[in-house]
């Protein structure tokens, strides 16, 4: 029998050991006679019969599984509090840009009145006709850079935010078809569950924002 099948039993199983034992005992004061250490002769790996598998859940496995929880739920609280201030700051962008609409039509009305009163100058209305043309033009242009960068950062975050979260409940759905112990699998049905409320926040939060 080879160290390679002892050694394959897994730690804190139950055997039952067929074979030959030998006994090596030397004089101790006070008794007749004490074991010392002892010998096991036996003839092949199938001397040796596991009764009773290791159990799976152990303390070296907890500690991981608590591990990977904590991260999970750290994780979601971070990205919760960075989607919360990007959106607040894309809220002001809008609210600027709103603001920055509502000044340029009163200026084009402004000029428009202006224009209609000052009939007898026609030179000095064509030229504010045109640098109100041009103010326009470049407020459209902003208008349109905002709307493409907005777009651009929605598109992006939905990608950088789904894809872990993604990752995390496929992950979790794969350890849960594995043998566990029922508290494993109650563990990992609350961090699937929650991993699913939060995409499904996600996905509303993001949504919202566009």
């Amino acid at each position: 029998m080879t160290d390679a099948a002892v050694q394959s039993i897994p730690l804190n199983s139950r055997v039952r050991i067929q074979g030959v034992f030998k006994a090596l005992s030397e004089p101790i004061p006070d008794l007749d006679q004490s074991i010392a250490s002892f010998e096991m002769y036996l003839n092949s790996a199938k001397d040796i019969t596991i009764l009773e598998q290791a159990p799976w859940f152990t303390k070296q496995r907890m500690v991981p599984l608590l591990a990977i929880g904590s991260f999970v739920c750290c994780l979601g609280l971070a990205w919760s509090l960075m989607l919360a201030r990007k959106n607040k700051l894309l809220h002001r962008a809008k609210s600027e840009l709103h603001g920055l609409n509502d000044q340029l039509e009163f200026r084009v009305e402004e000029r428009t009145s202006a224009l209609a009163k000052a009939n007898d100058d026609l030179t000095r209305k064509s030229f504010e006709a045109e640098e109100a043309k041009q103010i326009a033009e470049r407020a459209r242009e902003a208008a349109d850079m905002a709307n493409r960068a907005k777009s651009a950062f929605l598109a992006n975050m939905s990608h950088e935010i789904r894809t872990p979260m993604n990752a995390i409940i496929g992950f979790t759905k794969v350890i849960l078809k594995t043998d566990l112990s029922s508290k494993q699998k109650e563990y990992l049905t609350a961090i699937k569950v929650s991993g699913d409320a939060l995409i499904v926040l996600i996905n509303d939060i993001l949504d919202l924002a566009k």
